[in-house]
């Protein structure tokens, strides 16, 4: 099947202003205007597009690999000259407008949400069950673009069509409720239907069960940082109608998802990665092909893995932003996966299933240190870079026995000589990486290309843009974590099922041990920043990050320094663009 999912980009066109003269009586007859769009299914379905289009930012406001960056088990990382990774990771703002792509989409996908709920009832629906579905997608996302900008920026802008857009900060409560009145209205509207019922071409858009787990992890987020960081203890979430949503609702919510929805856990956790694909040599039979014995993975193949795929089939996955091999292009859109690209291992010298990369957010080596070798997560989510290919030293015989590149069966080069890059250590992650292939030409040679790019061809052969791997923003593993942190009825079965499938023994679901689950379980997958935000324990994290060996761009041995300011409250500073051109009506955030 083929992965081009292509959003259209309505962006200003569905703001239409009338031209000619006010004295001619006529009708557009060629053009889309407010007055003759939002009338049709068809109508719908391509504004809903747009709002799915405001999904894809650039790289530093990109969710995951902001929260990656800030978090405690991912350093900065890249080469000498990436001076705003490494700023960032440092907790300086490296310009004025570092998360300007982050606020203006948002707002965006926020202004296009709304005017889909305000213009709904002057729809032609036949279908009522169609048109509650346009109405949840919509306020979903409305939702979720206000929870995007709240967890980065605290209270935001309240904007709605027809207002003046220049408004005031909301405080953070009333932006919240805003947020979980719009899930609310999405779980109360949207229709219960199982996901194996569900289109494969509507794949990437929400559902109930989706507002349902997403509600849980707003309470979760809201109820933990205003106790623990802000040190103002609640246990409700607001309402925009003055109401509240209480822990017993979410968790109904929540319990309802994981019994009803049909989402399930895969057998293996490995196999919601696409590395697990390398273990198969018949995999996409029909797609353009590869030379399967050039580029099998050794640890995917002697594992037996096997990848879920990202087309309607992983059921683990609940909700994933999907990219295009249509957009592969400096052009803006974003809409290829930039993770893959700055997250993967940096001067590889390139050999499926590795591709060369910038090496931003390297692994933490006290990471790999507390984590038990028999869950099969942790080689499932780190690979291993040998030591002494780094530079690294190496102490004696079992150090050389742990950082023994057990993945695979061969070494892989790594030119450190021209940049050792920065933040450097030997481990980097396995679930958003760049991958690559030895592809078969006509004439029987091979040469290296992106696994996603010699999957579906593409507009761009360039190892920087070739990739399109899904984020999975919600995993079903995930919904169970938060049930069992939220106390329900069957946290233990819960948490059991998590750590069964990890090759581990049963643990009570305790906070503390919940806690440690999250951690492994969803390492590098852009949630780790967020907990600890909710837990009020980054600054302790980001301390205890601190000493951890690593290479220095000039090729020496250094130590990572962890930095938190934590007059900042975990919040990143609002685009200094914004803060001018509303002429003093926006504020910034503390400690910027």
């Amino acid at each position: 099947m083929n992965k081009y999912i292509v959003y259209i980009n309505l962006a200003l066109a569905l703001i239409f202003a009338s031209c000619g003269d006010e004295f001619l009586d006529t009708q557009n007859m060629e053009e889309k205007a407010l007055d003759n769009y939002y009338r049709t299914p068809q109508d719908y379905s391509e504004a809903l597009a747009g709002t799915y289009s405001c999904l894809y930012v650039s790289v530093h406001s990109e969710p995951a690999m902001a929260a990656n960056i800030l978090s405690d088990y991912m350093f900065a990382g890249g080469g000498a000259n990436d001076f705003s990774v490494y700023d960032v990771d440092r907790f300086e703002d490296p310009n004025e407008d570092t998360y300007a792509s982050i606020w203006e989409a948002s707002y965006k996908g926020v202004y296009r949400s709304s005017t889909i709920i305000d213009r709904i009832d002057q729809a032609e629906f036949t279908d009522e069950e169609n048109k509650n579905q346009v109405l949840g997608e919509a306020y979903f996302m409305r939702g979720y673009y206000y929870m995007r900008l709240a967890q980065f920026f605290g209270g935001v802008p309240l904007v709605y069509p027809g207002d003046d857009p220049n408004q005031p900060r909301a405080t953070l409560d009333d932006t919240w409720a805003r947020i979980a009145s719009d899930f609310k209205s999405a779980i109360e509207i949207l229709p219960p239907t199982s996901i194996d019922a569900i289109s494969t071409g509507i794949d990437g858009h929400a559902n109930l069960w989706v507002a349902e787990a997403m509600m849980a992890r707003a309470y979760l987020y809201y109820t933990g940082y205003k106790t623990n960081t802000l040190n103002e203890s609640t246990d409700v979430l607001p309402l925009s109608d003055g109401g509240t949503v209480t822990k017993s609702e979410v968790t109904t919510w929540l319990v309802d998802m994981i019994e009803n929805s049909g989402h399930e856990l895969n057998a293996d956790p490995r196999s919601n990665w696409p590395y697990s694909a390398y273990s198969d040599s018949t995999y996409y039979d029909g797609t353009p092909g590869w030379d399967h014995d050039a580029s099998l993975y050794p640890y995917a193949e002697n594992n037996n893995l096997s990848w879920a795929g990202e087309f309607g089939g992983n059921k683990e996955s609940v909700w994933a932003i999907k990219y295009t091999g249509a957009s592969w292009a400096w052009d803006g859109s974003d809409q290829f996966s930039n993770k893959m690209f700055f997250q993967g291992i940096r001067n590889i010298v390139s050999e499926a299933p590795f591709n060369r990369a910038w090496g931003w957010c390297t692994v933490n080596t006290k990471l790999w240190d507390m984590w038990p070798d028999e869950d099969v997560r942790k080689r499932g989510s780190i690979t291993v870079i040998p030591a002494w290919e780094l530079g690294l030293p190496v102490s004696n015989e079992a150090q050389l026995e742990i950082y023994a590149d057990e993945d695979n069966t061969r070494s892989y080069g790594f030119d450190v000589s021209v940049d050792h890059g920065r933040d450097v250590t030997p481990f980097a992650n396995k679930k958003y990486s760049s991958w690559a292939v030895q592809a078969a030409g006509e004439d029987g040679s091979t040469s290296l290309t992106g696994f996603y790019y010699n999957l579906f061809g593409g507009a761009e052969a360039n190892f920087m843009l070739w990739n399109s791997q899904d984020f999975i923003v919600m995993r079903f593993s995930d919904c169970l974590l938060m049930a069992a942190e939220l106390g329900a009825t069957n946290a233990q079965t819960y948490m059991d099922e998590v750590r069964t499938r990890a090759g581990l023994s049963s643990v009570p679901p305790t906070l503390e041990n919940v806690k440690k689950e999250r951690t492994f379980e969803l390492c590098f997958e852009g949630i780790r920043w967020f907990d600890l935000a909710r837990w009020g324990e980054t600054n302790a994290a980001l301390n205890a990050a601190s000493g951890v060996s690593v290479i220095e761009p000039d090729g020496t041995i250094g130590e990572y320094t962890g930095v938190y300011r934590e007059e900042t409250k975990c919040l990143l500073p609002i685009p200094e663009s914004q803060i001018n051109l509303s002429e003093g009506v926006l504020n910034q955030n503390s400690g910027w």
